[in-house]
């Protein structure tokens, strides 16, 4: 969604992430602002900033983000055209004179949204000086800390009221300054009034005990306003998608780990009667999602949060304690004799951030303290880069004057490390003479046998001995330091302790050499004929082999005949892309009940090593949803020689599916070579499609096709492909109301696309613009702040006008006049969405001939 911006132009802000119900685009419109200031007895300085900065002024001495004057509110971010931007940018008071005053204090409301984890106070600072002349960066500050916090939404204003330092007291020239400061994420931040004013600092206000209800109670009791709350009732569902009503699941089968249903009767199936439930990332959603908690289904649950609107309607937000069957989670217990004891679940405690190389900081992600130099560089919200980085987690000082015997532990996960490099560039370091320059201590490596993980979810345990020099000593620090040279890979670390005992040497076995090499596991062996038509890839048609390639569903790589085989005269080779997944995909054929082994003879392209998944995906009404691509677990990373790769499946009924080698993009984009597939089965077979001759059935009858030519221009009323690339926007299930626009393969040519007319839209004029409607005679139309599509048979009052650009490259931006939202095709999610901005590709419109 666009904020308004004075001074910078089409300021465009987007969301992360996250396959949550939370929307996709992060800054939605804040609310809020003043009515001018006012002058009263004892007050120095009283702005609202409802329509300007009054005796303010603006600076930046990093970046040219200034802040600005936006809803009533004086606002600085460096967030623009969906890029974090480096900033520092400053909002200076109109100097003080405090000759006669013994006793003042600052007051200030403010919003804080998206910041950096870890560094909310450090990034939106209050500041005093008694020397600034003009020049922010050279001026003598004083940090005022005022407790800032981070919000959850755009109405709900914090207080800041501090005292002004006694020093500052007594003098005149005392400047005060809001200073805002972006590194590697850029936050928002909003103040709508600032008051400086004789008098004492007022208390900070207690918050507000929650109250007890059952879910009828917590539903009557709901206002509009965040109330803390402690609602009680049985785990009745989840809600899948994005509108409540059409959403609710009352199962314990469920999709989303991100939300629950609660209700007073164990048996609801009303969503009247629930109230929705978001579930914190971390050990709330952990333990309670029922996707990965199936047995949770039909328990009572006591959850303490925030009765907030969730789904558009009375839920709970911001859970922080739960019990289950009156069982409340034990909490961790701090080991006895502890010296720190971190989970890194919500900061870092005592522990502070350092970059000696780059400016990729450890960050709070996850529930977990995290490096990464794995970074987003074109702005489109996804990362892209390896960046050269040295970054320190660093511990507080511990006394081991007394010390004899200590140890420390941690659970950790390293993925995508440099080659040969894991143990180097994930270092559990020691020193006696840090003083806070890590670059200039001496520090002494504790080995504690790095291993690179395969997933996300697997922590491995480190507990490992202090090296007996730091006994006996004062002032011992610890420091987790992640390096990345060529290579950037993710480290994650959870429950650092430091304690008196013995190590436990809780590291990971590492795997002796043998002397004489076992000969590895002999692979699943194909049995039986090949089911799949030109598996050697030696029948070409033009670009694409015989039975695979352009116009399969499912296949989106680009791809080429290569001379380098493994059998026979030439192999595809399929090309990758190191930010989407790119798959090679055969003709569709229906397979009966049975067990099938995919194997294919695969290698790298040249020199440089690429990754693959062997699997399918199973075709429904002629597409496959994002939840039916079935691939073997881990991608695997290719030799330079030809070697066979196999994976096993089973089909509990007859499906009809096509066959899939994936290019993964945790293989860098590189390119990969395939010859050689086979689709073999012992007690299944082909029913229908590829080698089956059909039986006694007649053959169906081809559908028609047409030719679509590329257009800049709309005829009201005609039909349209919606194609960006070779990604033709298809229409959605019948059965489905909402969603993103799947996607199927086409082979434009000289501007000119050769297809039936199945996926067509039409467009229509309306008023203010155009409509667009599906194969199925829907009308598509925007809702609430979502990037997804809603459908109706009925043009809907609002939601339902789009205009249309075209750009110099021909491309259309297609509009909503509801949101300001544009259609894109996103390569991470293989689907159309309507995004705030640019975070994919702008589709090109094929008219109907």
């Amino acid at each position: 969604m666009k904020l308004k911006n004075l001074f910078l132009a089409a300021m465009t802000l987007f969301a992360f992430a996250a396959c949550t119900e939370t929307p996709d685009a992060p800054y939605d419109f804040p609310t809020g602002g003043g009515n001018g200031g006012t002058t009263e007895e004892g007050v120095y300085i009283n702005e609202k900033f409802a329509s300007d900065f009054g005796v303010f002024s603006t600076v930046e001495t990093v970046g040219n983000y200034p802040w600005i004057i936006d809803y009533s509110t004086a606002k600085a971010t460096s967030f623009v055209d969906g890029a974090n931007n480096a900033a520092t940018s400053w909002l200076i008071s109109s100097a003080v004179d405090f000759t006669e005053e013994t006793e003042a204090y600052v007051a200030f409301d403010y919003i804080i949204r998206y910041a950096e984890s870890g560094k909310v106070a450090k990034n939106h600072q209050l500041l005093i000086s008694a020397d600034y002349a003009g020049d922010a960066a050279a001026a003598t500050w004083t940090d005022l800390p005022y407790g800032a916090v981070e919000g959850a939404d755009w109405q709900t204003f914090y207080k800041a009221n501090v005292a002004v330092p006694a020093e500052f007291l007594g003098k005149s020239g005392i400047v005060f300054a809001l200073r805002y400061t972006a590194t590697t994420k850029a936050g928002t931040w909003e103040v709508k009034n600032f008051k400086v004013a004789h008098g004492t600092a007022a208390e900070p206000e207690e918050p507000e005990e929650a109250q007890e209800y059952t879910v009828a109670e917590a539903l009557a009791a709901f206002t509009g306003v965040a109330t803390p709350a402690i609602v009680k009732g049985y785990i009745v569902g989840t809600v899948d998608g994005q509108v409540y009503t059409d959403g609710c699941r009352f199962s314990g089968t469920a999709e989303s780990k991100t939300n629950l249903l609660i209700a007073d009767n164990i048996d609801e199936t009303d969503p009247a009667n629930c109230m929705p439930v978001q579930l914190p990332n971390g050990t709330v959603r952990n333990a309670l999602n029922l996707v990965d908690n199936a047995g949770n289904y039909q328990k009572m649950v006591t959850l303490t949060g925030s009765l907030e609107k969730y789904f558009g309607v009375p839920g709970l937000k911001a859970v922080s304690k739960y019990e289950i069957e009156g069982v409340t989670p034990e909490e961790p217990e701090t080991p006895e004799g502890a010296y720190i004891n971190e989970t890194f679940a919500t900061d870092f405690g005592a522990f502070t951030t350092q970059e000696t190389v780059g400016n990729y900081p450890w960050i709070i992600d996850y529930s977990t303290a995290k490096a990464t130099s794995y970074v987003d560089t074109d702005g489109d919200g996804k990362a892209d880069t390896d960046k050269a980085a040295t970054s320190w987690l660093v511990s507080p000082t511990v006394d081991f004057t007394n010390e004899t015997e200590a140890y420390v532990a941690f659970e950790y996960i390293i993925r995508y490390a440099e080659s040969g490099k894991v143990a180097d560039n994930h270092q559990i370091l020691v020193s006696a003479d840090y003083a806070g320059d890590a670059a200039t201590a001496t520090w002494v490596n504790i080995p504690y046998g790095a291993v690179e993980g395969a997933d996300w979810n697997t922590f491995y345990k480190a507990n490992v001995a202090v090296p007996a020099e730091m006994y006996g000593k004062a002032s011992v620090t610890f420091a987790l330091r992640y390096t990345a040279t060529t290579k950037a890979a993710t480290w994650e670390v959870k429950n650092f302790v430091v304690a008196h005992g013995t190590a436990t040497g809780e590291t990971p076995e590492q795997p002796e050499e043998p002397e004489n090499p076992e000969t590895p596991d002999t692979p699943v062996v194909p049995s039986g004929d090949n089911l799949l038509a030109n598996g050697s890839f030696e029948e070409w048609n033009g670009d694409a082999p015989v039975a695979w390639g352009t116009g399969n569903i499912g296949h989106n790589a680009t791809i080429s005949q290569s001379a380098d085989a493994y059998d026979g005269s030439y192999s595809v080779l399929v090309g990758g892309s190191a930010t989407a997944n790119k798959r090679l995909g055969s003709q569709k054929y229906t397979l009966a009940a049975g067990t099938y082994v995919i194997s294919a003879y695969i290698k790298q392209d040249g020199a440089t090593a690429g990754a693959f998944k062997l699997g399918y995906g199973i075709i429904k009404e002629g597409k496959i949803a994002n939840s039916d691509y079935k691939y073997q677990d881990n991608a695997t990373t290719v030799s330079g020689e030809w070697t066979m790769y196999t994976h096993e499946f089973t089909l509990a009924s007859e499906t009809e599916v096509a066959v899939l080698i994936m290019n993964s993009k945790v293989g860098n984009g590189n390119s990969i070579l395939v010859d050689n597939v086979m689709l073999t089965t012992s007690d299944g077979g082909t029913t229908g499609g590829g080698n089956d001759d059909g039986g006694n059935e007649e053959p169906e009858t081809p559908a028609d096709t047409y030719a679509f030519t590329a257009v800049t221009s709309v005829t009201a009323g005609a039909q349209y492909l919606i194609v960006a690339g070779t990604n033709q926007a298809t229409a959605l299930d019948a059965s489905k109301g909402y969603g993103y626009l799947p996607v199927t393969t086409v082979s434009p040519s000289n501007g000119v696309i050769n297809t039936t007319d199945d996926n067509v839209f039409v467009i229509e004029a309306v008023d203010g613009g155009y409509s667009i409607k599906d194969a199925l005679g829907r009308y598509l139309f925007m809702k609430g702040d979502y990037n997804s599509v809603n459908l109706d048979t009925t043009l809907p009052a609002e939601g339902g006008v789009w205009t249309i650009e075209f750009n110099a490259d021909g491309t259309a931006k297609i509009t909503n006049t509801y949101n300001g939202k544009f259609m894109q095709f996103d390569s991470q999610y293989n689907s159309y969405g309507v995004y705030p901005d640019a975070r994919g590709e702008m589709p090109t419109l094929y008219k109907k001939n």
